[in-house]
């Protein structure tokens, strides 16, 4: 279905390039998530916790064939605030409109949703439901939790000011990324 959208797009736009990226959320937030970790024999492990329920929502746009990525920081998650995740998007990866972009997402009622505006360059396809394997953001996610495991953040800033520091760790080593993401079927579809 992928090959079949991407040849269509090279035959209906001969003169631009077609680009295939992947998009999901992920809620972050002040209550700490714990992971097993090492200690000296005979000493526990101390792990921080709190209850608090406060979020964050990072969007991460991949593109798997190079590890590319996008990532915001937003308060959310409805049609309003993705329309405007997807205006951003584009103003960074193609301010001049040279590309078009088919966005692969899933199937969540704000992405779905007929309110949301999607900009002209950018055409949606979505996963098929119940299959977040197929996904290849999902790889990325503990890669940024990595971040946040075993500590303890007062404010939604700190957790902010940690991600964003993650955030730009992944933007400047897209091999890491790209080890996680590159999906073998991805390549497949893209060479046809």
């Amino acid at each position: 279905m992928l090959e079949t959208t991407i040849s269509v797009l090279r035959c209906l736009h001969p003169r631009k390039s077609v680009e295939l990226w992947f998009e999901d959320e992920a809620r972050l937030g002040l209550q700490p998530t714990t992971r097993r970790q090492w200690a000296l024999k005979g000493h526990r492990p101390i792990a921080p916790s709190d209850t608090v329920y406060q979020w964050l929502y990072a969007y991460a746009f991949i593109q798997p064939m190079n590890g590319e990525s996008m990532w915001l920081l937003l308060p959310t998650v409805n049609s309003a605030i993705m329309s405007k995740a997807l205006e951003e998007f584009v103003k960074e990866v193609d301010p001049k409109k040279e590309t078009i972009i088919l966005l692969v997402i899933d199937g969540a009622g704000f992405h779905v949703a007929k309110n949301m505006v999607i900009p002209e360059n950018i055409v949606l396809r979505y996963l098929p439901s119940h299959t977040p394997e197929l996904q290849p953001v999902e790889a990325v996610w503990p890669l940024l939790r990595e971040a946040t495991h075993n500590r303890h953040f007062k404010t939604l800033k700190c957790l902010q000011d940690t991600l964003i520091h993650r955030c730009t760790y992944l933007l400047d080593h897209q091999n890491v990324v790209q080890e996680r993401v590159n999906f073998s079927w991805i390549s497949h579809v893209l060479k046809k």
